[in-house]
């Protein structure tokens, strides 16, 4: 009987994370978050097409800032 090998489970956040702590330029680092992004407009999307709402649990200044209804339920997130 031949040995099966199983594959080592890593979420997609890690390699993310990876991918962001080894940029070694500033245009690397905003085609990452850029990426990052539109991975979660499709998420929204999906979640929108199903009829359900997004969940939200964090937001820039800026946007909390343009919807103050919304800085009620959340936090901003700091950039320090």
């Amino acid at each position: 009987m031949s040995e099966q090998r199983t594959a080592s489970y890593k979420p997609s956040a890690h390699y993310w994370r990876k991918e962001i702590r080894e940029a070694n330029t500033q245009a690397k680092l905003r085609r990452i978050a850029l990426a990052l992004v539109s991975e979660l407009e499709e998420h929204k999307a999906e979640f929108r097409r199903n009829g359900l709402m997004p969940p939200k649990s964090r937001a820039c200044a800026s946007e909390l800032q343009a919807k103050p209804a919304l800085a009620q339920v959340i936090q901003a997130v700091e950039w320090r």
